[in-house]
């Protein structure tokens, strides 16, 4: 991902904050401290992908990379008043030390000002890597060229339903509401669809693939850095993960995953 970028031009100048390992919604590490909102420094800049988030909605730079395996760009971008796209599996590369992150969860892309410039940006580094799992459907165009494209009527679904078990904020709400209201007014055809989730049970799914894989990681870092890992070397979350990622068995991780995919299926 890097070597493409530097060949399309970019210049990389500094990492931004995450949380460890990436695991949380939030960008408040232990070994960094908290990443704020540039809105309102009483707030948080959401994550994890909050410090890339936060450099492009305060103006440091017009887009930076992130990482979204449960929302990791998304969160951000809404936190910030910016834009985030998570791309489909396979459309940005992840190796070479990888064939897919988080199980095929985690894409990478970037937090922009504009939803030209995160186009423009997925056109410098789209493209499959020959190890990868997933080689999504080609496009006949550039991504920039697309948003030049006169796309007629289109067919639209919406919902405001929560993946999980939670509470979808009121502004939350209003603001899909406001799309669809927006989407309407400009000829498309637009029909509010609940998804019908059985959130406990995506819940449990998606949170065993991601135990399991927390586990995974810190046993990697275990074989990097030839230190064995104790609860002191990781915040309590991250190593709480791995705990439970390590009473998972092949069973409850290959069970999870058909659950997830029988979702796909179903949706």
């Amino acid at each position: 991902l890097v070597r493409r970028y530097r060949e399309a031009g970019l210049v990389v100048f500094g990492k931004t904050n995450t949380p460890e390992l990436g695991l949380h919604p939030v960008t408040e590490p232990a070994r960094f401290g908290p990443t704020r909102n540039p809105w309102d420094l009483t707030r948080t800049s959401g994550g994890s992908s909050g410090g890339a988030g936060a450099a492009v909605a305060s103006g440091v730079v017009p887009f930076a990379q992130g990482g979204d395996g449960g929302g990791s760009i998304r969160i951000p971008a809404a936190c910030g008043g910016v834009f985030g796209l998570k791309p489909t599996r396979g459309r940005t590369p992840v190796g070479p030390d990888a064939s897919e992150q988080w199980s095929g969860f985690a894409i990478q892309h970037v937090i922009s000002r504009s939803v030209r410039d995160s186009a423009a940006a997925l056109d410098a580094v789209a493209g499959v890597e020959p190890w990868a799992p997933y080689h999504p459907p080609a496009i006949a165009e550039t991504f920039l060229e697309a948003l030049r494209t006169p796309i007629g009527r289109l067919r639209v679904a919406f919902h405001t339903e929560p993946a999980m078990p939670a509470t979808v904020h009121a502004d939350c709400v209003a603001a899909a509401r406001e799309v669809a209201e927006l989407l309407v007014e400009l000829g498309h055809e637009v029909e509010e669809v609940p998804p019908g989730h059985d959130r406990q049970a995506l819940a449990e799914a998606f949170f065993t693939v991601l135990s399991a894989n927390t586990a995974a990681e810190i046993d990697a870092l275990e074989a990097k850095t030839g230190r064995r890992p104790r609860p002191e070397h990781f915040e309590a979350t991250t190593w709480l993960s791995g705990l439970i990622g390590r009473r998972v068995s092949g069973g409850d991780f290959v069970t999870a995953m058909r659950r997830l995919q029988a979702e796909t299926r179903r949706l």
